[in-house]
């Protein structure tokens, strides 16, 4: 795959790795995730209402420039140099990372229940079985921790702190908004590889992930990604019980 190619600064990455379970990198990712989503959310909690507006904002900003800042680096210094089938934003959870970033500025009811849903079930399974898509040095492992538990807290916090509410039938519509960018991706994909040298598979929408998951069944593309639709509408619904009994309210139409 063509990609740019400079001296590299960064060590030896490797593109996909799955870390496993029982791996100490596994527990660190977990513990400072646990530790990451505890901060962002005592921070939102520490400010008043006027300043969690603005601060909203400013917050945006700062994971836009995240993403930039790892992009920008990645083409610099990566190993392999920027390649447009691995190092790209495409997956299900960097998508979900953009428009929740884009949200802290628009407060838009589509794109919250959307990224809630969405990025609450990618980031948990993302946790469970992790997938370093753009490679293993520190940067990625840290961006991959901050990134995916940004998109499990921030809907908690927009719940909270700023108005936004689950309505009943908001998982279906977000079922359906997941399989129109799925589909769409797997034409992206089909676009990128063109280039008989590139492997582009985001949001694995072109093959299975290596991972050991109950949910990945063992069929052909593009079949073993019709049950996964109905494995996250299910997710949807636990979510949907889970906030009903949190806030001790009915869903509204």
């Amino acid at each position: 795959m063509m990609s740019i190619q400079l001296n590299s600064t960064l060590p030896t990455e490797e593109v996909g790795r799955v870390v496993e379970l029982g791996e100490p990198l596994y527990w660190k990712m977990m513990v400072s995730a646990i530790i990451c989503c505890y901060l962002v959310f005592k921070l939102f909690d520490s400010l008043s209402e006027k300043k969690k507006v603005d601060f909203l904002k400013v917050f945006g900003v700062l994971l836009l420039l995240t993403q930039f800042t790892i992009l920008t680096l990645s083409a610099l210094f990566a190993e392999n140099g920027f390649a447009l089938d691995h190092h790209l934003p495409l997956h299900f959870c960097s998508i979900n990372y953009l428009f929740i970033s884009l949200n802290c500025f628009l407060r838009n009811r589509m794109l919250f229940y959307a990224t809630g849903y969405m990025g609450i079930t990618g980031g948990l399974h993302a946790f469970l079985t992790p997938i370093l898509t753009a490679g293993d040095s520190n940067m990625q492992i840290a961006f991959f921790v901050f990134s995916h538990s940004i998109i499990i807290i921030m809907p908690l916090i927009m719940i909270r702190h700023f108005n936004m509410k689950f309505r009943k039938f908001d998982w279906i519509k977000t079922v359906f908004i997941g399989i129109f960018v799925s589909t769409l991706m797997m034409g992206i994909n089909a676009l990128i590889n063109i280039d008989p040298s590139a492997e582009a598979n985001y949001m694995f929408v072109s093959d299975k992930p290596e991972v050991d998951n109950p949910f990945l069944l063992d069929l052909p593309l593009p079949y073993y990604i019709f049950p996964l639709y109905v494995v996250a509408g299910a997710h949807m619904i636990v979510i949907n019980w889970i906030y009903k009994k949190a806030m001790g309210v009915q869903l509204e139409r």
